[in-house]
């Protein structure tokens, strides 16, 4: 199972993309998460490049992002004894169908070249997922940007929004806002 959420930029990135990264923090934090669950903590510290299209960019121009970011990341998984890459392997990709709960915090700074512009500002990103009982699966997120160009103008970027899946993996409910102020 791949766990997928819609970034700021209304651009589909998967949680493998987030959680590539380096400077981990030692060793995942484990704790009870309820019957049957152990719940694994890891935080990871990252500086990524994304280049996006016109049509991704924040302001419907070609854009190149560069983030600084620190992410956390939890899963409530059936299995005891994980190691750290083995929770950041299955917080992106989940064949086994181990995990229950995802959660994902993405804060930071970032620098936006945009329309002949440079924005710097901040961020932050959430993530959560769960596997009902019923085998449905719902997630939901939200995203809120600001920043400021070169020439003083404020750009804000949220978006929020949330995905139901059935049992056999179809989307049977949806839904999502995103508003956006300042593009030059």
């Amino acid at each position: 199972m791949r766990f997928t959420t819609t970034n700021w930029a209304g651009t589909t990135l998967t949680a493998a993309l987030v959680l590539t990264g380096t400077a981990l923090i030692p060793a995942a934090a484990v704790g009870a998460a309820g019957p049957g669950l152990t719940r694994y903590t890891v935080h990871i510290d990252q500086v990524a490049v994304e280049n996006l299209d016109a049509q991704s960019g924040p302001c419907g121009a070609e854009a190149t992002i560069t983030f600084d970011a620190r992410i956390n990341a939890s899963i409530a998984a059936t299995v005891p004894g994980l190691t750290q890459d083995q929770v950041i392997a299955l917080a992106s990709d989940d064949p086994d169908g181990l995990v229950r709960q995802l959660s994902l915090t993405t804060t930071g700074g970032f620098v936006i070249q945009t329309g002949g512009h440079t924005y710097t500002g901040r961020f932050t990103q959430k993530f959560v997922g769960d596997f009902l009982p019923n085998g449905m699966y719902v997630n939901h997120g939200m995203t809120s940007v600001t920043a400021i160009s070169e020439i003083g103008t404020l750009l804000r970027l949220n978006s929020q929004g949330f995905n139901v899946d059935n049992r056999q993996g179809i989307t049977v409910h949806s839904g999502s806002h995103m508003s956006g102020t300042g593009c030059l």
